[in-house]
């Protein structure tokens, strides 16, 4: 494997295939991290929502509302905007 074919994660600092690497955009730019960084990142970021959804319920008085299922209407809702799925004020 030639050094072109290899890249170094950027939380572990392995050296791993650039196949098996993937980009992360942060505040201060853009990283490549392992398949097992980026797993955890991104459980990082859901627990961290979950924990702010959680709290918001509770500052608001919201009942039986399940905080997981708000972030996964929050995660379609931005999926759909995207795709322009959203007639985003649009009148026909």
């Amino acid at each position: 494997m030639s050094s072109f074919e290899k890249a170094r994660c950027y939380v572990c600092k392995d050296i791993v295939p650039r196949f098996m690497t993937l980009i992360v955009s942060t505040p201060k730019g853009k990283f490549r991290v392992c398949q097992d960084c980026y797993r955890r990142i991104e459980m990082d970021k859901m627990n961290e929502r979950y924990q702010t959804t959680k709290e918001n319920i509770k500052i608001y008085n919201m009942k039986d509302i399940d905080a997981y299922k708000i972030i996964k209407e929050r995660e379609k809702f931005l999926k759909d905007i995207k795709e322009g799925k959203l007639n985003r004020g649009k009148t026909s």
